[in-house]
């Protein structure tokens, strides 16, 4: 079982095993932040990843994997995004029970709420066909901004409480049920995948 969960908190400061971003021919905005944070700067190709230790960050490791410039990377490579960062983390890391995130796209002008709810599919898609790491037990989308957070955390109960009623919500390939557990913990919202 896995849990989707969204945090206010701030990227840099936020523990978890492996932190994921991306690297769009170049960093922006929390990708930005945390490369300089820690030192990192080189060139990540689409379809390429580098996972450095998270020097300077609460994260153990930090994976930065290449995507498609901005402007072309839009909801449907978010949500592949999602998908393909799981079996990345799935097939070179070792010991992840805690994966954290930003949402990628309403920083350069993406709808926030599809741009979350992409990443989400991508993340339940992955989930549903173990296609994670297998000691994964969480994976938390961080969110600085308190109303945004509020926002996604809605959204996510949302959204997964409609995918248990109607399997094809939000994948297209779902197979497996959602635990009808749904928590709200202030500005924390878990829902249990899997």
């Amino acid at each position: 079982m896995v849990t989707l969960n969204v945090i206010n908190s701030d990227m840099t400061t936020q523990y978890c095993d492996l932190l994921i971003l991306k690297h769009a021919d170049g960093f922006y905005g929390v990708d930005q932040l945390v490369a300089e944070r820690i030192g990192f700067s080189a060139n990540i190709g689409n379809g390429q990843f580098s996972i450095v230790p998270g020097r300077r960050v609460e994260a153990k490791s930090v994976m930065f994997v290449g995507v498609d410039p901005l402007g072309e990377f839009r909801y449907p490579q978010i949500r592949l995004f999602g998908y393909h960062v799981l079996q990345l983390a799935r097939d070179h890391t070792k010991g992840v029970y805690k994966i954290c995130t930003p949402v990628h796209g309403p920083g350069y002008g993406l709808d926030e709420r599809e741009a979350f709810l992409s990443l989400i599919a991508g993340f339940v898609d992955a989930i549903d066909e173990r296609q994670v790491p297998s000691a994964l037990k969480e994976i938390q989308i961080i969110e600085k901004d308190s109303k945004r957070a509020a926002s996604f955390s809605t959204l996510l109960t949302r959204a997964l409480t409609e995918r248990s009623r109607e399997p094809d919500a939000l994948t297209s390939n779902s197979r497996s049920s959602l635990s009808p557990t749904h928590r709200h913990l202030g500005q924390t919202t878990k829902v249990q995948v899997g």
